[in-house]
């Protein structure tokens, strides 16, 4: 799949809305080559998962009658249920690396205005995707072990002081857990986008991503939190509302038919997700450090 390259940008700072903007604009240019980026990772991968829950859980779920199965009979179901949920995290454990490098470097060209291809896009995302996932991996443990450390450290002191200090000791402990684990999440938000991107291996994106958000960590927040809300539009209303008008429908029909709008939904999303996430990339590499200026130098360096 080829298309024509777009027009070189002259870039520049970029507020929230012009970021939005952009993606968007973007999208609409190179509509075939985005929806098509995400479309050969995620349909894929969405159809096993359908399959899986109507051959197994659907069939599971509508033979078993709760008011005379036995103890066995329900333990077969809940094992069938959470084999699918297995099948669903791996499949989303070694898709999503490959679509979210594939994608980045799809907008990253298409926002410097360098052509690139589906196949182009994909082998690139091939190309880093082991860095890829351990960066994510390192990223979730570091997570969890914040999170972990904290509330422990807290559970204890307020179990060991008791009384209304140690109510309040927990909450404090609460609060700064949620806080830090945002705090942690926002500095390393960038560091696959410095890995697909730069080319950077994965402890140094961790390094590259912090100095990158330096300074504008209530920015990505705002971004994050305005994603969320795209998300809620493109892709939780419709996919509810598909939802209601399918309950009607005899199984496995019905559910089939929901869980193909919504993969159809985040087929379509995702490249806004990530998108937006690479232009932010891009907006604070021109506000840190002259991006914008080394792009026109290279622009205008004779061939």
């Amino acid at each position: 799949m080829t298309e024509v390259a777009p027009t070189a940008p002259t870039l520049r700072p970029l507020t929230v809305a012009d970021l939005v903007d952009e993606i968007f604009r973007l999208y609409r240019a190179n509509a075939a080559l985005f929806f098509g980026v995400s479309a050969v990772v995620w349909l894929p991968a969405s159809a096993i998962y359908i399959v899986a829950q109507v051959a197994f859980v659907g069939n599971s779920l509508q033979n078993l009658d709760l008011t005379r199965a036995s103890s066995q009979q329900v333990a077969s179901t809940l094992a069938v249920a959470l084999g699918a949920l297995g099948v669903a995290l791996l499949l989303g454990v070694i898709a999503f690396p490959f679509l979210f490098g594939a994608i980045t470097a799809a907008v990253s060209a298409r926002y410097l205005g360098r052509p690139i291809t589906v196949d182009t896009a994909f082998r690139r995302a091939f190309a880093c995707y082991l860095r890829v996932v351990a960066s994510y991996t390192l990223l979730v443990i570091a997570l969890v072990g914040a999170a972990f450390g904290t509330l422990l450290l807290g559970g204890l002191l307020a179990a060991v002081i008791g009384g209304p200090t140690g109510v309040l000791i927990a909450v404090v402990t609460f609060v700064l857990t949620i806080a830090a684990f945002i705090w942690l999440g926002v500095t390393w938000a960038l560091v696959a986008q410095a890995i697909v991107i730069e080319d950077t291996g994965v402890w140094r994106s961790f390094g590259r991503s912090r100095g990158l958000v330096s300074g504008s960590r209530w920015r990505v927040i705002g971004i994050t939190l305005l994603l969320t809300l795209i998300e809620s539009v493109l892709f939780t209303v419709p996919s509810t509302f598909v939802s209601v008008l399918t309950t009607p429908l005899p199984a496995p029909v019905g559910p089939a038919l929901s869980e193909l709008v919504s993969a159809l939904a985040q087929t379509a999303y995702f490249p806004v997700q990530f998108g937006t996430l690479t232009l932010l990339y891009y907006d604070l590499r021109v506000r840190k450090e002259g991006f914008d200026l080394s792009l026109a130098a290279e622009q205008l360096a004779p061939a």
